[in-house]
């Protein structure tokens, strides 16, 4: 599971699970713009991302980048299309869609540019800092 927290605009905290997938060594999430997180990030860029396993718990804290390149929105559409089957269109002027959905709503596609992260273990805990 993959939660993101966000700040809306007067300081309150918004955490909600979000679709993402490591590619090249990168954390992507993926969201709508016009949704209460797309909102938060238009906003103010700061997020911290949660990851849950069965060994670890990570928490990554940094900004969150709306990606733009056409290629690499392609990229990460096909490592989410081939973790949870769920394919989205990239159009070839960047705009991300899903044509499975009634009106083929837009997604955006962000980048998680890491500052710090946090890794928590049965019995330890790491520090790692970018």
């Amino acid at each position: 599971t993959v939660w993101l927290a966000t700040t809306r605009p007067d300081g309150r905290p918004h955490a909600v699970p979000v679709f993402a997938v490591w590619v090249d060594g990168a954390l992507f999430v993926t969201l709508r713009p016009g949704s209460r997180k797309g909102r938060n990030l238009a906003v103010n860029p700061q997020v911290s991302v949660i990851v849950s396993s069965d060994e670890l718990e990570l928490v990554l804290e940094g900004r969150a980048e709306r990606v733009r390149e056409v290629r690499e929105l392609r990229r990460v559409g096909d490592a989410l299309a081939g973790r949870f089957g769920w394919r989205l269109a990239v159009a070839d002027d960047g705009v991300v869609t899903d044509p499975d959905l009634p009106g083929e709503p837009e997604y955006g596609i962000y980048g998680v540019v890491p500052r710090v992260s946090f890794g928590f273990a049965e019995v330890s805990a790491t520090r790692w800092s970018w």
